[in-house]
């Protein structure tokens, strides 16, 4: 990418993963890149139409156009909810298992920025917002924790004075992880189309411009290839398949799909613990 102009380097984290994920997750890939593209677009409107700001623009766009002939957006906002769910997990995972690392930082604060580019379709929903708020404190914590050679404390945080103090800390201890909550039915979501450039770009709008937790040093792993987060192949389960209800269904689909990213993370714990919580759902023994 060509010279980034000051204003805009908060955003060089999202152009780091769209990058990395170009080809394993394309789909993921996408979104990162309207993200940016749209919070260029913010920049612009505020602070004028400046040389820098729109070539970085249009570069997103056109990163963004050359990924649409192998994605299907239709159900895009539920597979980009559902990768990042399965990150944030892989890092609650790490961080309640141990040992905790400076790559369970670096994870906290990969799921901050996918949970950031959620914003894009609206309003996150307020189990999301919950772990986008988590996510950004424990990244916080821990960091802090251990540049004072001090051990993070696993979970959820205490009623303790120094972690009332921290940046983002939630008010009261969170539950594990909840499941994503069904979004109410909408028509088929279209794929995105850009308007002419320069003068009239103007990406999908956000209803927020998140601040993000400042990027560890090491690249991400590499998911899995593949388009999109795909369930890994499970054993056929012993139970009464005929009475399942079709939440039942669904649900073990989500825990399936959750150990798929782990997966793509090489967290084979985490993946492990989303199987046989499918398997529970499915009727399995």
């Amino acid at each position: 990418m060509s010279s980034v102009p000051p204003e805009a380097k908060h955003l060089l984290p999202y152009v780091n993963r769209a990058k990395e994920l170009v080809q394993h997750a394309p789909l993921v890939s996408f979104y990162c890149h309207l993200y940016v593209a749209d919070q260029l677009g913010k920049l612009r409107k505020a602070q004028g139409d400046k040389r820098e700001l729109t070539n970085m623009l249009l570069q997103e766009i056109e990163a963004a156009e050359k990924l649409k002939p192998r994605i299907d957006t239709s159900n895009g906002q539920r597979e980009m909810e559902t990768f990042a769910i399965g990150v944030f997990e892989a890092a609650d995972g790490e961080d309640r298992r141990g040992p905790i690392t400076d790559n369970t930082v670096r994870k906290f604060t990969v799921a901050v920025l996918f949970l950031d580019v959620l914003t894009q379709f609206g309003e996150l929903a307020p189990d999301l917002e919950e772990k986008r708020r988590y996510a950004k404190y424990k990244a916080t914590y821990i960091r802090k924790c251990l540049a004072e050679g001090r051990t993070p404390d696993p979970g959820p945080p205490m009623e303790q004075a120094d972690d009332q103090h921290m940046p983002g800390a939630p008010t009261h201890p969170l539950p594990p992880p909840a499941m994503p909550q069904q979004p109410p039915p909408t028509q088929q979501q279209a794929s995105p189309s850009f308007p002419p450039a320069p003068s009239s770009i103007s990406p999908p709008s956000s209803t927020s411009e998140p601040s993000v937790v400042p990027p560890a040093s090491a690249p991400l792993p590499p998911p899995s290839d593949s388009s999109n987060v795909s369930a890994p192949a499970v054993p056929a389960a012993t139970g009464p398949a005929g009475h399942l209800s079709a939440k039942a269904m669904q649900d073990a689909q989500k825990k399936a799909q959750y150990a798929a990213s782990a997966l793509s993370f090489r967290d084979v714990p985490t993946a492990i613990e989303n199987l046989k919580e499918a398997l529970r759902l499915l009727g399995a023994s």
